[in-house]
């Protein structure tokens, strides 16, 4: 699945965290670093599954953990309007 960033919103970026200003929902999201990794690789334009590859080499955690942790992530993002599926 690919999704893609929707809507107005401007990152900020502190150290190792950002804060997302989603301007048409008047939300502040905030990342931690690992958020923050997702969500450069997603404007990136890459696809779920190529986030979870850079993922799991980057992090030392066990593929369950990352795939889990990352629909969490994903889902909140599109819960807020942050994020949809590209064909919406």
């Amino acid at each position: 699945m690919k999704l893609i960033l929707t809507g107005e919103q401007e990152k900020m970026e502190f150290n190792d965290e950002a804060v997302i200003l989603h301007a048409e929902q008047f939300t502040v999201t905030t990342l931690n670093e690992t958020g923050l990794f997702c969500w450069e690789l997603l404007s990136q334009g890459k696809t779920i599954d190529e986030i979870r590859q850079q993922l799991l080499a980057v992090y030392d955690a066990p593929p369950e953990v990352i795939e889990r942790d990352l629909e969490v992530f994903f889902r909140d993002m599109q819960q807020k309007g942050l994020v949809g599926n590209e064909s919406q």
